[in-house]
């Protein structure tokens, strides 16, 4: 999991359009998205936003009070976002 003294930039926001893929996040207001640098299984991390929501994910502490989608390949994330209805 994460170290006490985690580096501040393993988690990177990533932009929510990849144009290799040709896909694009419709709803980018209602997304976190990141790359975890430290994991190579599920590197693509997604958090959907509260209200008003400005956090910052820097650090696997930060991402242990959120609830986090995680993926292995970019394509799923942006899918998911994009077909994600809600509860």
């Amino acid at each position: 999991m994460g170290r006490i003294n985690e580096e501040s930039h393993r988690f990177i926001a990533l932009p929510f359009v990849n144009d290799s893929l040709k896909m694009e996040v419709w709803d980018k207001e209602r997304w976190l998205f990141y790359l975890d640098r430290d994991n190579q299984s599920v590197p693509y991390v997604v958090i959907e936003k509260e209200k008003k929501d400005e956090r910052v994910i820097r650090t696997t502490r930060d991402l242990m009070d959120v609830e986090a989608h995680l993926f292995s390949n970019e394509k799923d994330a942006l899918l998911f976002m994009n077909n994600f209805k809600g509860e």
